[in-house]
């Protein structure tokens, strides 16, 4: 049985899917004070329990605009050209919600149907918080410079050499991720590559920073502030779907059980040349086991046939 811990997520995750207010795209419109009435929360264990979802990545709360993204709830839809233009519809109805660019990240085929203002609106939300994360990293860097001017003391006629100053500034900045349409993605090292191969173990990821490089060519609009983040968030999706490495095992064994369908079709073939061999010797000869037996043969050898072209 579920400690009380674990049922009040689930609780709460099951509420968000089947509310009334919901829309199909996971994104809409409730205030806390509704989902704490009608789930029977206080607001204390609310604000935790959300909290406890959002730490899960299932589902994120916008406070601001009291708007929620049930992440799951789309895919659970079964997807169709109706359904993502009902969803991009209502995206223009969410009054620009930060929480538009996480649904548009999460499912970018809608992005296909929606109007170039909501994209418009979801490349300035991404500037802007590219911004704040640069304007966050020179705070912090004055901060850094603040702390040193301050406990500084006059050489004294000693100073520094050039190389004792460069080793007590530390070391670079890491290299920033980049992507072009000539190019495709730069900037990411083999220690970066192996780190997400640990973290996402199901996936090819070689193969889809490719396929990444590709959809942003085919989608020039979807410009990121921050490729490295992208990339994050399209390596999760992967493995949240069971990644691409399963689906070259399976096709691995489908090759496997092709191979070996071809070797059982020419036993049978040679099984059945030896028996029409055998049974055209005996005398009197069987005509009616002879016409069986050619038969058979024929059957085989076009199973035989249409198994090759299939394969070719």
């Amino acid at each position: 049985m579920l400690k009380k811990q674990q049922r009040d997520p689930v609780y709460l995750n099951i509420f968000l899917f089947s509310n009334p207010h919901g829309h199909i795209s996971g994104v809409y419109h409730i205030p806390k004070y509704i989902m704490a009435r009608e789930a029977g929360f206080s607001d204390k264990a609310l604000d935790r329990v959300l909290d406890t979802l959002s730490r899960d990545g299932s589902v994120l709360y916008d406070t601001n605009y009291e708007m929620v993204f049930v992440r799951s709830k789309l895919q659970r839809q079964g997807g169709g050209e109706k359904i993502w233009k009902a969803c991009a519809r209502h995206l223009l109805t969410l009054h620009g919600c930060p929480l538009i660019r996480n649904f548009l990240e999460e499912y970018p085929v809608v992005a296909e149907y929606c109007k170039p203002e909501l994209l418009g609106l979801a490349q300035k939300m991404e500037k802007l918080e590219g911004r704040s994360e640069k304007l966050e990293g020179r705070s912090e860097k004055l901060e850094g410079r603040s702390e040193i001017s301050s406990i500084d003391t006059p050489c004294d006629g000693v100073c520094d050499t050039p190389g004792e100053n460069t080793e007590k500034q530390g070391k670079p900045p890491q290299q920033q991720i980049e992507w072009s349409l000539e190019h495709g993605f730069s900037g990411i090292t083999t220690e970066r590559e192996e780190k997400w191969s640990k973290a996402f173990p199901a996936c090819d990821v070689k193969a889809q920073i490719l396929r990444a490089s590709e959809w942003l060519a085919a989608n020039p609009k979807q410009t990121k502030s921050n490729y490295q983040r992208f990339l994050n968030n399209w390596l999760t999706r992967q493995q949240d779907r069971g990644g691409d490495k399963r689906n070259q095992s399976t096709t691995t064994r489908s090759a496997q059980r092709a191979t070996a369908s071809k070797g059982d079709l020419s036993k049978s073939i040679v099984r059945l040349e030896q028996r029409l061999a055998e049974a055209r010797e005996v005398s009197p000869v069987d005509l009616v086991t002879v016409k069986i037996l050619e038969q058979g043969l024929r059957d085989k050898q076009e199973e035989l046939r249409v198994h090759e072209s299939k394969a070719g």
